[in-house]
């Protein structure tokens, strides 16, 4: 079993940082490898498709755990025949002391079948760090844009 962590701090107050991560539908638009990702009857079931690090179709469904927990948690754990079975959480708070600022950490405790080689696992850290990245960007563009309205 495999576990990683990152953090990033996002500048956005962490209401609009948590309204970002809970609106599954744009995930597409900042995880690279995601082909489709949608709910499946339950609000709290979302069934992931992902190209792999060869290019194969990864698929799973996962059940969100915490949801609308004050704004600061997001927690889901895979269910069924997952490809890359894992469970994890991301985890919001205030970040230092600089107002309108979130501090994003990510856990993610993952199982890869077969051999586990290296090679693997850095590739889902380096798309775990990929998609933060991008998605802190966005975030961060959508936040300016807002506030730029809002004058």
């Amino acid at each position: 079993m495999g576990r990683i962590k990152r953090s990033i701090i996002v500048n956005a107050p962490i209401e609009e940082t948590y309204r970002f991560w809970i609106d599954f539908e744009q995930y597409p638009t900042f995880v690279s490898h995601l082909e489709h990702l949608r709910h499946k009857g339950d609000p709290n079931v979302l069934h992931w498709e992902m190209r792999g690090p060869e290019g194969e179709m990864l698929e799973w469904d996962v059940e969100l755990n915490a949801v609308k927990h004050q704004n600061h948690v997001i927690s889901w754990h895979t269910i069924r025949d997952a490809s890359v079975p894992h469970s994890g959480a991301i985890t919001l708070e205030p970040a230092g002391e600089k107002a309108g600022q979130t501090q994003l950490h990510v856990v993610i405790d993952y199982t890869l079948p077969g051999e586990v080689t290296a090679a693997c696992e850095r590739y889902l850290e380096e798309s775990l760090t990929e998609t933060l990245e991008q998605a802190k960007a966005k975030l961060e563009k959508q936040h300016q844009k807002a506030k730029a309205g809002k004058k």
